[in-house]
């Protein structure tokens, strides 16, 4: 797991969670470990969630500006990584104070997620939030713009705000295919 702090501008950082606080996209549809047959409405939770883009099913959300957000990380992840990268899906996610996640896998072994932490108001310490990938063992500490890149096959979960009234945004990148990927160190 990498974690990349201070990359992107905080001006967009801020502008992008202010438009995720006032647009008009977000439903219960983000199901987590779905079980249930045919359309998948059961699961392990379920948080707001918007899908932005999949390359699987070619779908792009209606809303440009939401688009040329996420399409901006992930050009902002292949100026890090000095690599085209093999874009497979965006999905933004929104959290209330009591809407932890449960454990999950995003992809894959051969793709990488990249997860980027945002609010749209500053918060003082110990407000929760925290990310927790239980593949590694880790647990990172919410940060406003802070971006964590991991194995796409990691189970991890998010935590919410511990503060009423608090939004908790993260919005999601996973390539893969031929393209470089995060590769737990086994040193």
């Amino acid at each position: 797991m990498k974690i990349y702090d201070n990359f992107y501008d905080s001006k967009f950082i801020m502008d992008a969670a202010s438009y995720l606080a006032q647009a008009n996209i977000w439903s219960a549809d983000n199901v987590a470990n779905r079980y249930s047959h045919p359309y998948g409405h059961r699961g392990t939770h379920i948080i707001l969630g918007h899908r932005i883009f999949t390359k699987a099913n070619n779908h792009y959300t209606q809303d440009k500006i939401l688009f040329d957000i996420g399409i901006e990380i992930f050009k902002g992840i292949e100026k890090l990584k000095e690599s085209q990268l093999n874009l497979l899906e965006i999905t933004a996610n929104l959290q209330f104070k009591g809407m932890n996640g449960t454990f999950h896998k995003d992809g894959s072994d051969d793709q990488t997620a990249y997860i980027l932490m945002l609010t749209n108001e500053f918060l003082g310490d110990d407000v929760g939030g925290k990310f927790i990938n239980d593949t590694e063992k880790k647990e990172i500490d919410f940060k406003n713009g802070r971006l964590i890149e991991f194995n796409a096959n990691d189970l991890h979960k998010a935590n919410s705000f511990n503060l009423d009234n608090a939004l908790r945004f993260s919005i999601k990148i996973v390539i893969g295919g031929n393209n470089e990927r995060y590769t737990k160190n086994t040193s």
